[in-house]
């Protein structure tokens, strides 16, 4: 449009006279322009306007679209969080009822979407766990019925074990109390004028009657074993003090046989122990018994032997070799077990349970060690075991052949309502020349120690009106000494049990049914020192070295002169020791190892009836108990001039006791 005014004026300018009609052409024309300029814009404002309503109209269908799509999508969202909270808390309230146990039915949602599945998965585990539930239920059920039905079992096993060990104690009690008449009347029956057959005849009786009390031993080991009841005791004792003992023991059965029974303990091996030695000496009797048994040539030999040492215990290895029979390899494997006998023939001959073995090995693993054999057919059997056994805690006191003496002569009181044990137990007591009152109950035993003045009370367990455990606690609550007398139990019964029970009520000792004499006599010997003589001889001497004439007549009347001067010729062997402690005493000296010294003199003296000599050492373990060190030192300056003048009288008076008609 500009351009067309230019060109316009350009014309004006070049032909003048023409100008004013150009310029009203040119301005008609320019009018056109804006004429069409204006209907452009106006035909252009009237586009923008259809385009800004159409947009507006778009916008509100945009809105409205949002608007729509923004509820439906809440509503959906709202629709769908009540489904899945429907779910869930259908899910919810049976998985509660599931943990008490309660199972209902499945849980119910409508649509077939993911969420339907995961309630058709959950309804799917639920009826598998209500399954296994009821399934568990059931062996529940069958659990409690099979743990009552077991709990009945026990109870009534556990009601067999106790009649089994009340029978056991009542067979024990009921066939040990016949026994003890029968060994007691041998025994005394043995120490009577007798002719050769009347003396096999009582020997026959005497051997029978131990063989019979070893297999009740062996049954009632075994029962407390089988029970789990096996106890173990721990005490010092002496190694070879013990070997020999044994030895001691079976050296007559030995030589009847004409075996020979030595016993090797190299000096390598300690001699002070502690632990069980009633019960290493059970399981060493109980191989050696056997290996003499079954031996009929040669001999037997028992070998000790130190195997090492670990936690403050020493392990020792026992053999006991033999030069018997031997035994087969098929019988070595079965011949620790119970009631397993190797050869029947041999075993009917010599007698015997099978147990013994088994005992044996139980105990050995009790004292954490192994037993085991080794043999050759023919050549003989070589039985071991090991144990471990600790040092001993103090000073062991090795008894010598002293401690087998009879001892010097106490008042005594018997209380035993069986008429035969009332004469087996005077008839073992008087001959040793003890002083005896016998009771027949336990009310008339608290009378007769409230009456009278006892050194020793030997009480039955088992009595009419008053038994044995019951008199002893009426006797404790007694004054003075008469409360304090020493009560040894007597009892057919082998129960731990009741051997506690009398410990418990107040009494010091037990000894069981058939009562053994050296048993007896060893109980007796702890007393014998501490307690007055039952009767005072007459002939008894004043002076450093007197001598109880009487007692020593009863003394070699009871052993013979022989034995007593085999005694009396070991008494410095056995005293030396302690007459080298006492002699080296000073006012320095540690008083505990001299007083042990002058008791073990005394018990010594006392069982030689060396009174004067046994007052001395008396008076010296006196003053060293009270801490009197000076007196104790006097005292030991004389022992060796009284012992040496002891001994010499002692000398004398049994050769003119051997020279008498």
């Amino acid at each position: 449009s500009w351009r067309g005014v230019e060109s316009m004026d350009a014309i004006v300018g070049a032909s003048g006279h023409d100008a004013l009609g150009a310029y009203e052409g040119y301005a008609a024309a320019v009018g056109a322009v804006f004429r069409h300029y204006d209907a452009a814009a106006s035909a252009l404002g009237e586009l923008l306007r259809a385009r800004m309503h159409r947009l507006a109209v778009k916008r509100l269908i945009l809105l409205l679209a949002v608007a729509f799509t923004t509820v439906v999508v809440v509503y959906l969202w709202i629709g769908f969080y009540a489904a899945v909270k429907r779910a869930v808390r259908g899910l919810e309230r049976v998985t509660r009822r599931m943990l008490t146990g309660e199972f209902s039915g499945p849980v119910h949602v409508d649509g077939r979407d993911e969420l339907r599945q995961v309630v058709d998965s959950f309804n799917t585990v639920a009826a598998r766990l209500r399954t296994e539930w009821q399934r568990a239920q059931d062996e529940s059920a069958r659990a409690r019925a099979a743990e009552a039905s077991l709990a009945k079992a026990r109870d009534a096993a556990e009601a067999a074990t106790r009649a089994k060990s009340d029978f056991l104690a009542v067979m024990s009690h009921e066939i040990r109390t016949p026994m003890n008449g029968i060994l007691g009347m041998a025994h005394l029956l043995l120490e009577t004028p007798l002719t050769v057959q009347q003396r096999q005849f009582a020997t026959t009786v005497r051997e029978s009657g131990q063989a019979l009390l070893t297999i009740l031993n062996d049954i009632l080991d075994f029962s407390k074993m089988e029970a789990g009841k096996l106890s173990l005791e721990d005490e010092d004792f002496d190694l070879p003090e013990l070997a020999r003992s044994i030895v001691g023991l079976l050296a007559y059965r030995a030589q009847e046989k004409g075996l020979a029974l030595d016993t090797v303990i190299p000096p390598s091996v300690p001699v002070a122990l502690r632990g069980d030695a009633g019960r290493l000496r059970q399981v060493l009797l109980n191989l050696l018994g056997n290996a003499i048994k079954f031996t009929d040539h040669g001999g037997v030999r028992v070998e000790v032997m130190c195997v090492g040492e670990s936690g403050g215990r020493v392990r020792l290895r026992f053999d006991v070799v033999d030069t018997g029979p031997g035994i087969p390899p098929e019988g070595q494997r079965r011949l620790f077990q119970e009631f397993t006998q190797v050869d029947q023939l041999a075993t009917r001959r010599a007698g015997g349970t099978g147990l013994g073995l088994a005992i044996c090995r139980k105990i050995v693993t009790a004292m954490h060690g192994e037993i085991g054999v080794e043999s050759v057919v023919g050549q003989g059997s070589a039985f071991w075991f090991t144990v471990a056994l600790a040092p001993a805690q103090g000073e062991v006191r090795r008894e010598g052949a002293t401690g087998e003496l009879a001892i010097k002569p106490l008042r005594i009181l018997v209380a035993e309502d069986n008429p035969v044990n009332q004469q087996v137990a005077l008839g073992l007591l008087r001959r040793r020349g003890h002083h005896v009152d016998v009771v027949g109950t336990g009310r008339a035993a608290v009378t007769a120690v409230s009456a009278h003045t006892y050194d020793v009370v030997l009480m039955d367990v088992h009595m009419p009106e008053m038994d044995g455990i019951e008199a002893t606690r009426e006797i404790r609550r007694l004054p003075g000494e008469k409360g304090r007398v020493p009560i040894i139990a007597l009892s057919a019964s082998a129960m731990k049990e009741e051997t506690d029970a009398c410990m418990d009520a107040g009494m010091v000792g037990h000894l069981p049914k058939p009562i053994d004499p050296l048993a007896l006599a060893a109980v007796l010997s702890r007393y014998a020192s501490a307690a007055p003589p039952a009767n005072a001889s007459d002939g008894s001497s004043d002076g450093p070295g007197s001598v109880d004439e009487s007692y020593v007549r009863l003394l070699v009347d009871s052993l013979g002169a022989a034995k007593v001067g085999q005694l009396i010729a070991e008494l410095p062997q056995h005293a030396r020791p302690h007459r080298e402690r006492l002699a080296n005493v000073s006012a320095e000296t540690e008083l505990e190892p001299v007083r042990a010294s002058a008791h073990a003199l005394t018990g010594m003296a006392a069982n030689l009836g060396l009174t004067s000599l046994a007052e001395l050492t008396s008076g010296i373990e006196e003053a060293c108990r009270a801490g009197r060190a000076a007196e104790a030192v006097s005292l030991c300056r004389r022992l060796d001039e009284s012992f040496e003048e002891a001994v010499h009288r002692l000398e004398a008076l049994c050769s003119d006791r051997s020279a008498a008609p």
